[in-house]
């Protein structure tokens, strides 16, 4: 499988739920409808095989068919990762499946799909400083008086 990079704690997410910030229809939408990243409608039409129709249309499409699995913006080098958001915390690899990239931007990234549910993946949150903490295997919970932040997908492009 290939490998993707990105750094972490990339930017903040300002489409709602930090917590959702991982879910692929949720960043998707974001990205198209907040950041004006038009080139999304033909990407994910593309990506589902279907032609290309309304906005609406396509990510209710792709919520059918993958639900809250979530997603993430990777590089395919680790050279765009640093020169692109190295300044976001310590670089991360990742591995994905081609079959699993839904946007391909070239050297400025690309989204793909990772088949997991944010239920999989909560884990814990990032800390003040951008570092993950993870909750307690016994309680699952956050310390008290803790504002909690997340790992964003929206602005790591």
């Amino acid at each position: 499988m290939p490998t993707g990079y990105r750094h972490g704690s990339i930017g903040e997410y300002t489409g709602g739920d930090p917590k959702h910030a991982s879910i692929a229809w949720k960043a998707l939408d974001y990205e198209y409808r907040e950041l004006g990243n038009a080139h999304l409608l033909q990407d994910v039409s593309k990506f589902l095989g279907m032609p290309t129709a309304s906005w609406n249309n396509i990510i209710k499409e792709f919520r059918k068919r993958y639900g809250d699995a979530t997603g993430m913006w990777l590089t395919r080098t680790k050279k765009d990762a640093d020169e692109l958001y190295g300044e976001y915390g310590n670089l991360e690899k990742h591995q994905y499946r081609e079959e699993d990239v839904v946007s391909d931007l070239g050297s400025d990234g690309i989204f793909v799909l990772q088949g997991t549910t944010l239920s999989d993946l909560d884990t814990g949150y990032a800390d003040e400083n951008g570092e993950w903490v993870y909750y307690s295997a016994k309680t699952k919970t956050k310390p008290r008086n803790r504002k909690p932040t997340s790992p964003t997908l929206s602005s790591l492009r």
